[in-house]
Parts: C-alpha cells; structure tokens; sequence
C-alpha cells in the first residue's frame, strides 16, 4: 500500500514537471525561509502564519524522508521522520493559535531552525561544497584520533 501524502506530492510533482526530489527539496527550502522571515519579522502579525507554514513544510520534507529509513530497516529514524509532519502541524497551530504570545522562545526556536537549515540546504544543493565538508570532516576525526592516540 503507497502512502497518501506520498502519492499526493508526487502526483503533484507529475503536475507541474519536476522531479519529486526536488520538490521535496523546495518543501524544505521554502520552509526554512518561511521560518527565518518569522524570525526576524517576530513582531509582526503575519510572522505566526509564516512559522505556521515553515513549520509544516519542513515536517512534511522530514516526513518524506521515512520510506528510505523503512528501506534500510531503521526503526528510530523511522519514527523520527514519520513524526516531522505531525510535529510540524502541531507547531504551526500552535503558532497560529498563541500568534498574540508572541512568545520568545518560540521566536528563537523559528531562527535557529532556520538559521542552521539555510547553509546545510546550500551545502547539501552544491555537489562540490558537500565533497568539500565530508573531506573536512573526515580529515578533523583523523586528526582528534591521532590526537586521541587511537
């Protein structure tokens, strides 16, 4: 049995011509967006409806994440990935429901999402700038170990 949403967004996708990773992957970039706009806009009115919709559309990009994990038999990123939409409705009306609170935790929460969603998107997008990262990477666990004596 296919999944509904899934089904749903990559008839979608069929729709409008484009792949169905990269839809997902503008479910992701418009989110992040969305977030940081209410972000820095904390103040303003229409900053919990930008949250709101930041909110379900990186629950909904996590969330197509979940067949993959089912593929490879993991049961914790299973329940992780298939829990983002849910979780992520759930913060977009509360969001949108307490948008007088203006709470500041909330407020923070939005930028630190956003704020470290943006340069892992664009890393992530540029092929040579994530062959870049993992060899930096790979290259600081060599040098903590060697440090380490391991």
């Amino acid at each position: 049995m296919e999944d509904p949403i899934e089904a749903l967004t990559s008839s979608f996708a069929d729709a409008i011509g484009v792949p169905e990773f990269s839809l997902w992957l503008s479910f992701c970039w418009f989110g992040a967006l969305s977030l940081a706009f209410s972000f820095h806009r904390g103040e303003s009115a229409f900053a919990s409806y930008s949250a709101a919709i930041g909110w379900s559309l990186l629950g909904l990009f996590f969330y197509m994440q979940s067949a993959h994990f089912v593929e490879i038999r993991d049961p914790l990123l299973v329940i992780m990935t298939a829990g983002a939409l849910p979780a992520g409705i759930v913060l977009g009306i509360w969001e949108i429901r307490n948008w007088e609170m203006k709470d500041e935790s909330m407020i923070w929460l939005r930028g630190a999402v956003a704020w470290s969603v943006i340069p892992y998107y664009i890393v992530y997008s540029i092929p040579i700038l994530n062959m870049e990262f993992v060899e930096m990477t790979a290259r600081s666990t060599e040098w903590l170990l060697e440090f380490a004596g391991l």
